[in-house]
């Protein structure tokens, strides 16, 4: 959390202080910036792609583990960019630095809805389809956000359309970034187009998800469920409806008090207070990564080891799920 159009959102709304900082002016600048803003996401559909060997599945890795050293890999990454591909490359670096604060912002929010949903003790809703809850509440978030900044639904906003914008210029600098993040955070050595074919993926699967009225992804779903034995579909809980409110009952509108789930630290704070408590911080995380002087220590006082989930983690552990060829929990996707 939160899904492709509330990153996006993010994004647009930090875009002008950022770009004044840096001088991003072009068009080409904003859709790498803009693509940054989903972060490791796209590297999640490559399931999607049956040609990706599993050792270039490291979305749910670089979301769960070693958050300071990957932040520290994306600001060295850059030094291996040549002079004309250098500016793409901090465009995309600052996108993908917001990408993380409004995850670990918001995350904790989220988790605390799928874990109260999953004990509440209704019949059949436990901690087994928490990926298929998560993916509800994220929905449900993407949806008010986009009413709430445009007006539109995606009966009339499609996310395939209008989000993942870059060019192939553009993905073969994200290729190189990704390629050396993944090798100095990780060790982990991915195909030198990683970024690209899982963008193309992103993209694809967007459109497949693309049901306004639900018709298609009730049929898919039902495909799903009956070939994957699974009681709920985790594609109908991650398409968007036609839903014109601003508002969701996991948004906690009138600040009622919660428990973060990772420090049992109890908050009022709703989802828009998170939203715009990242969106403060935007440019002065921006200005930190992106800074000359920026290494490993300046990165863990920056992150202090949260991840993308917002959770503490060992900042040198290699997480046993997040190994190659493991299957990504989708509650920890977005």
């Amino acid at each position: 959390m939160p899904a492709i159009l509330t990153h996006d959102f993010f994004g647009r709304d930090a875009y002008p202080e950022v770009a004044s900082a840096f001088g991003f002016t072009t068009l080409d600048d904003l859709d790498a910036f803009l693509l940054g803003n989903q972060g490791p996401d796209p590297l999640f559909y490559l399931i999607a792609d049956p040609l990706a060997p599993a050792r270039d599945r490291v979305g749910e890795l670089m979301h769960d583990a070693r958050p300071a050293r990957l932040l520290h890999a994306l600001h060295d990454a850059l030094d291996m960019l040549s002079p004309r591909e250098r500016r793409l490359g901090e465009a995309y670096a600052a996108g993908f630095v917001c990408h993380y604060l409004l995850d670990r912002a918001v995350h904790p929010l989220v988790y605390a809805n799928e874990y109260a949903l999953c004990s509440a003790g209704v019949e059949g809703l436990d901690m087994s389809v928490g990926s298929e809850v998560h993916a509800e509440i994220e929905r449900d978030l993407d949806e008010m956000v986009l009413f709430t900044k445009t007006g539109k639904t995606v009966e009339r906003y499609r996310p395939y359309r209008e989000v993942l914008g870059a060019t192939p210029q553009t993905l073969a600098v994200v290729d190189k970034l990704f390629f050396y993040m993944a090798l100095r955070a990780y060790g982990r050595t991915i195909d030198v187009d990683v970024a690209t074919r899982a963008v193309r993926s992103f993209r694809r699967v967007q459109w497949l998800f693309y049901s306004p009225r639900l018709v298609k992804a009730r049929v898919l779903g039902t495909v799903e469920r009956t070939v994957g034995h699974r009681r709920f579909s985790l594609l109908l809980a991650m398409t968007h409806r036609v839903r014109a409110e601003k508002s969701s009952p996991f948004a906690n509108h009138d600040h009622r008090e919660w428990t973060n789930p990772f420090t049992d630290e109890p908050s009022t704070e709703s989802f828009w207070d998170l939203y715009e408590d990242a969106l403060g911080n935007a440019s002065d995380y921006v200005r930190a990564v992106l800074a000359d002087d920026f290494d490993e220590a300046a990165a863990e006082a920056l992150t202090a080891n949260l991840n993308f989930s917002g959770r503490t983690v060992n900042p040198e552990a290699m997480p046993e799920e997040a190994a190659p060829g493991a299957t990504p929990d989708a509650g920890e996707q977005a």
